[in-house]
């Protein structure tokens, strides 16, 4: 399988090559504060080590979203990233292409996510397959991201 060794850095959002974040809020009802937060989401950085994946999505301060998944896949607890009260529950698998993230929550909005990331060209660039289902809608969106130097 492949490493995501390759995938460890920080990433710098091509909202032009991105699809639209807008169907995810609507679905998951979010206030426009955090509709806001979304859209200006313009890092992310992954980091790999022997024992996890971790992703940090940059919002700003209190917004950003930091998750460390084991490489065993154990599930853990990570606060909600919509920011309501509560936990999400996930995982991570290895793939041939990259690392998945498995993500389950409650109600309110209760619903899946799976992230998938995967580099592309000459490994300057990652691609995020996203589906998220929320009742009975679900939507599948890609996040483009270049290597930041």
């Amino acid at each position: 399988m492949a490493s995501a060794r390759g995938l460890t850095g920080m990433w710098v959002k091509d909202k032009a090559n991105s699809d639209s974040m807008d169907t995810v809020c609507e679905m998951a009802a979010l206030s426009w504060v955090l509709r806001t937060a979304v859209k200006i989401i313009s890092r992310m950085e992954l980091k790999d080590d022997e024992e996890a994946f971790e992703v940090t999505m940059k919002a700003g301060g209190i917004l950003d979203v930091r998750e460390r998944y084991p490489w065993s896949g154990e599930p853990v607890d990570h606060p909600r990233r919509d920011k309501r009260r509560g936990k999400h529950t996930a995982y991570v698998k290895r793939t041939d292409q990259g690392p998945t993230v498995y993500v389950k929550w409650d109600d309110p909005m209760g619903g899946t996510c799976s992230d998938h990331f995967r580099l592309t060209g000459y490994g300057d660039t990652l691609e995020q397959h996203s589906e998220m289902t929320i009742g009975e809608r679900t939507h599948r969106y890609i996040s483009r991201y270049n290597r930041q130097r």
